[in-house]
């Protein structure tokens, strides 16, 4: 993969790294379901690494808050390049449902 964190608050980065002159910064917006905008973005080699980028940062946030908060959880990454143009969006749904009774216990089968 070739994207390159600019700022700080990315991937525990401290400072900026310079991007090649063939790489464009993109911005990964994310919200699950509070919006935590992008306001520093990544320098990426093209959208190939802006998907193993966008997939990485969803593969990370369903580890940690999926169905953390109730039986019904979804994501979005809406990745947008350097004039706010929408490139890819990445979403995941997840629920939970119980089909029997209010335990997890194993069924209890009636003899006749």
């Amino acid at each position: 993969m070739s994207c390159y964190p600019t700022g700080a608050a990315q991937h525990g980065q401290t400072g900026s790294t310079r991007c090649p002159a063939s790489m464009s910064r993109y911005f990964f917006n994310i919200y699950n379901p509070r919006q935590s905008p992008d306001d520093i973005g990544t320098d990426c080699a093209g959208v190939a690494d802006v998907r193993a980028e966008a997939v990485g940062t969803m593969r990370e946030l369903a580890r940690g808050d999926l169905l953390e908060h109730g039986d019904l959880s979804s994501m979005t990454i809406n990745v947008v390049d350097g004039n706010g143009r929408t490139v890819m969006i990445v979403s995941l749904a997840a629920s939970v449902t119980t089909v029997i009774g209010s335990s997890l216990g194993p069924a209890s089968v009636k003899e006749t």
